[in-house]
């Protein structure tokens, strides 16, 4: 609906979502093609209980389950919701953060969450409680107080964690837990998006650059990007190496 802000995003092979205030929109993708777009489902969530107020879709994800696919809702709620695209009914809640969650990443059966509250859970996706955390404004070398706790946006790989918000862009060690490189190099005042591609660190926020660095933390490109703060970014290698970037501009950077 036009008249609705976008929160977060997610595709299928059918379908693009959209995560609004209250309710996740499923268009199809054949009519957005023919410049018809239109709604085939919508999900409405409850108003939470605490602020009698709609619920933010922060962040989605979708991951194939045994038969169907799932969609992943992280939430304004401080909520993590499940869906089933079958019939788009709640399959589950992780429930856990304090304030609202930003960011979720899922790999295999393992899940990680960013959130307001400072913290960064790890899930795994066969039990109900989280497995692990990191409070990365504990860590002195990454804390920025004047900037907040809060975290962005996180990471995984099977070895490797990335995170940043309020606190530096950090790189942690998923076994140990251990908060191995900060990334004192950057200028952010924020940061909205850390990937790990690769060997290497993808990472953007409140600055007008997105930055590659190596996992020691050496700044390996400095891409000038349209945007004050760069909110989202899009990367694929096939068929050709290409990088979108979103944030507080009218434009969308592409980078190649």
């Amino acid at each position: 609906p036009k008249k609705e802000q976008i929160c977060s995003l997610a595709s299928t092979n059918k379908f693009c979502i959209t995560g609004t205030v209250g309710h996740i929109y499923g268009w199809d993708w054949e009519s957005i093609k023919n410049d018809t777009p239109k709604i085939s489902w919508t999900i409405s969530l409850a108003m939470s209980c605490e602020t009698l107020q709609k619920i933010d879709i922060n962040s989605l994800i979708v991951k194939q389950n045994d038969l169907s696919p799932v969609l992943y809702a992280g939430c304004g709620d401080n909520k993590i919701y499940v869906f089933s695209l079958e019939d788009g009914k709640i399959m589950r809640t992780f429930d856990g953060h304090e304030d609202y969650i930003h960011s979720i990443f899922n790999l295999d059966w393992q899940m990680a969450s960013a959130s307001e509250d400072g913290s960064v859970k790890l899930w795994d996706l066969r039990q109900d409680n989280m497995t692990n955390m990191i409070q990365p404004f504990k860590e002195h070398k990454a804390s920025r107080p004047h900037l907040g706790k809060w975290i962005g946006d996180v990471s995984i790989t099977s070895d490797w964690l990335v995170c940043g918000g309020g606190p530096r862009l950090t790189l942690w060690h998923m076994r140990t837990l251990d908060m191995m490189t900060t990334f004192s190099e950057m200028t952010d005042s924020g940061i909205h998006v850390a990937h790990l591609h690769g060997d290497c660190v993808l990472a953007g926020g409140n600055d007008s650059h997105f930055y590659h660095l190596s996992y020691t933390g050496d700044i390996l490109s400095k891409i000038d990007v349209s945007p004050c703060a760069v909110f989202s970014a899009a990367y694929i290698d096939k068929p050709y190496e290409m990088l979108s970037l979103a944030g507080s501009s009218t434009y969308i950077d592409i980078c190649t």
